[in-house]
């Protein structure tokens, strides 16, 4: 038994997901995360002893209903726009994924990658808090800038240096966030994996086929931002549920 879901399902939830979210920002508080950054205090080129409060931290709190619905609203923009290059005969199923057809379609890409930026940062400061901003940062530029080098279009076969320091940075950005998550948070950790199952998905999609088209491009997108923002919306709620807020 297989589920078909057509392209205009796929951008009417994707637009849908906008009104999913913020019926969960105002049915919920909001959500307040804590960022710290760490200040040792060094004299004659060595750490002071702990009592000497040798590391400061410097602690800062934000909502952030804000960035999810920004998010939400870059996703409704995607649907939008893709609405619009199907019209104009952009993302027909005989273009073939090329660098030539994606800068035809570059405000597209650009909304595509921004909402993945974005839809990242979110998760790792979640699920990371309280987060160091840096490593937050780190881990969040290192994931999504080599989950876009994978996602490139193909001219010809990659070498396998290239393909091993893609895959390489992309586990950087990921050890990264695991790292920093606190003990025993086993709900943020489900999170995570979560996020590693999309990534893989959207990874598949675009790698999978040697020669793809914008048409299967198209699809693969389209299914990982509607994923990716009802995950975010229930992100948000699960916060307020103690599943992430509470260590096991």
């Amino acid at each position: 038994m297989s589920i078909y879901i057509s392209r205009g399902t796929g951008l009417a939830l994707c637009l849908s997901q906008a009104a999913v979210t913020i019926g969960v920002i105002f049915y919920f508080p909001p959500v307040r995360v804590e960022f710290y950054t760490a200040h040792p205090a060094v004299a004659n080129g060595t750490l002071g002893p702990a009592a000497d409060h040798s590391c400061s931290l410097t602690p800062s709190k934000t909502s952030l209903a804000m960035p999810f619905l920004l998010c939400s609203c870059i996703a409704a923009v995607f649907s939008t726009t893709t609405t619009g290059l199907i019209e104009r005969g952009t993302l027909q199923q005989d273009n073939p994924y090329t660098n030539d057809v994606l800068n035809e379609a570059g405000l597209w890409d650009l909304t595509f990658w921004l909402y993945c930026t974005f839809a990242h940062s979110i998760l790792f400061i979640v699920v990371m808090s309280p987060s160091d901003a840096y490593a937050a940062a780190l881990a969040t530029i290192l994931f999504t800038y080599f989950l876009a080098c994978i996602c490139q279009p193909r001219q010809c076969q990659p070498s396998m240096t290239q393909t091993n320091l893609n895959l390489l940075g992309l586990w950087a950005g990921l050890l990264i966030a695991f790292y920093n998550l606190p003990d025993a948070h086993t709900g943020r950790l489900a999170a995570l994996c979560v996020m590693c199952l999309l990534d893989y998905m959207l990874g598949v999609g675009h790698t999978w086929d040697p020669s793809p088209t914008m048409d299967t491009i198209t699809n693969c997108r389209l299914f990982w931002i509607c994923s990716a923002s009802f995950c975010l919306a229930a992100l948000y709620g699960a916060w307020h549920n103690h599943l992430l807020m509470e260590g096991r």
